[in-house]
């Protein structure tokens, strides 16, 4: 079984290559997968270095597999715009996981944040508005942006483990309801 990390880093390949195979322009499907693809490599790296935290690199994969499919888009999406501004939690965050996230993040790890959600909503375009031609310069700043947040991931776990486990609690947590 490949790690997260592998997979992710496959998804930046085949965005680049969506890019640039053929002659001429790539068509729009190619451009809006390239896109897509860059979200879905920061999503998965994150995964990686949360679990690397959480239950440690050397686990059995079918328990890194059960904790990986626990992550949410929404739930990631949500602490992440939580961090990027100052807006307050979702009701259904419980006091303890708001402490978590309203401990000191690094501008790093904001960051971070950003490009999670800048990433996410060019995938939602991608996905689902067609009205919108992307060009080639947009596709290849996408990965761009991704491939740097990924190497922004490790920075910050080799830089700010703390901060980073307390994201990764969180990210992995904070959708649970309180019982």
């Amino acid at each position: 079984m490949a790690s997260q990390a592998k997979f992710a880093e496959a998804l930046i390949l085949q965005g680049k290559q969506l890019l640039s195979q053929g002659k001429g322009r790539p068509n729009q499907a190619d451009l809006r997968r390239a896109v897509s693809n860059s979200y879905y490599a920061l999503f998965h790296y994150m995964i990686d270095g949360c679990l690397g935290l959480l239950i440690g690199k050397s686990s059995e994969p079918a328990v890194k597999s059960y904790f990986a499919r626990s992550f949410s888009h929404t739930t990631m999406k949500d602490v992440f715009n939580t961090l990027d501004t100052t807006a307050r939690l979702p009701e259904k965050f419980n006091p303890i996981k708001e402490s978590l996230i309203s401990a000191h993040f690094h501008v790093e790890i904001r960051s971070l944040a950003r490009a999670f959600i800048d990433l996410q909503k060019a995938r939602h375009e991608a996905d689902y508005d067609i009205s919108y031609n992307y060009s080639q310069l947009d596709a290849k700043d996408h990965l761009k942006l991704a491939e740097e947040s990924m190497k922004l991931v490790d920075e910050c776990l080799k830089t700010h483990p703390t901060e980073m486990q307390k994201l990764s609690t969180l990210l992995l947590l904070a959708k649970v309801k309180q019982g």
